[in-house]
């Protein structure tokens, strides 16, 4: 018995018998690259984490000591005497707080940063930042308050700062005058117009 023959006659007789049949249209199911997007949000995410540490000029080195019951105060220059006595009698309404007083200095240095940035682009224009005493931080007490002593004076957006009234917290936290955002200024400029025309 010739098996190629018979094989041969098997192929031919098989291909007879389905020679009208046509193959089944496949449904094209596009699957989103979940892993192509997951990088592209890590990588965007990344390069914003990179772009805010280049940004933030805040050092983690050292700064002068302050006391934990000496007074916070800064002004700008050309912040008017006035404005700077309503931010220290607590005459602004605070619209925004941190507590940074668990905080490492590097995480508060990354934390603050953020905060005043994201008021500022949120029309904020009064922040609190909470920071605590350090009675017993040891060796050098009140070490997150002389940071913030430090920071606040060398990031632009801050027009002036002083440290808190009793009911926001007195020592331990400080009262952050900002920058009015571009937005801001369109609507001050506007009312002011509305105002003399």
């Amino acid at each position: 018995m010739d098996l190629h023959n018979t094989h041969q006659d098997d192929w031919a007789l098989f291909c007879e018998e389905v020679s009208d049949v046509k193959p089944i249209e496949q449904d094209i199911i596009h699957v989103p690259n979940t892993k192509k997007n997951e990088n592209g949000a890590r990588l965007r995410a990344a390069l914003n984490q990179i772009n805010e540490l280049e940004e933030n000029q805040l050092t983690t080195g050292f700064v002068e000591a302050v006391d934990p019951y000496d007074i916070i105060a800064y002004k700008k220059e050309g912040v008017q005497d006035g404005v700077f006595k309503s931010l220290r009698q607590g005459k602004y309404r605070v619209e925004s707080t941190l507590n940074i007083s668990k905080l490492s200095v590097e995480a508060a240095r990354l934390e603050v940063f953020k905060f005043i940035t994201q008021s500022h682009e949120n029309n904020i224009r009064c922040v609190l930042l909470v920071h605590g005493l350090g009675l017993k931080n040891k060796p050098h007490p009140a070490r997150l308050k002389s940071y913030i002593n430090a920071w606040l004076p060398n990031i632009d957006l801050v027009l002036a700062c002083h440290s808190a009234t009793t009911q926001l917290g007195s020592y331990g936290a400080t009262i952050v005058l900002l920058k009015k955002s571009a937005e801001k200024k369109r609507e001050t400029r506007e009312r002011i117009q509305k105002r003399l025309g």
